[in-house]
């Protein structure tokens, strides 16, 4: 879900041009572009522990290390 809300904020613009284009950019309208990027900011340290707990080299080290980061970051 984290690269598809990436990938909508950076397609944003494009996407209103060609809803523009067709009469639509109404759909748009309800669309909060700052609220998620703020979303897409604060999942960034989710998918980095996700990534590092789900390699296949991870173990409990790797796991408290990337988990006390993800707090961390969440906190902050």
């Amino acid at each position: 879900m984290f690269h598809m809300l990436e990938d909508l904020i950076k397609l944003y613009d494009v996407t209103k041009e060609a809803l523009n284009e067709i009469g639509s950019v109404y759909l748009l309208d309800n669309l909060n572009l700052d609220l998620l990027k703020h979303i897409a900011l604060s999942l960034k340290p989710v998918e980095i522990t996700l990534n590092a707990i789900s390699d296949k080299k991870a173990n409990l080290r790797v796991a408290s290390i990337a988990i006390n980061f993800m707090v961390e970051k969440l906190s902050a």
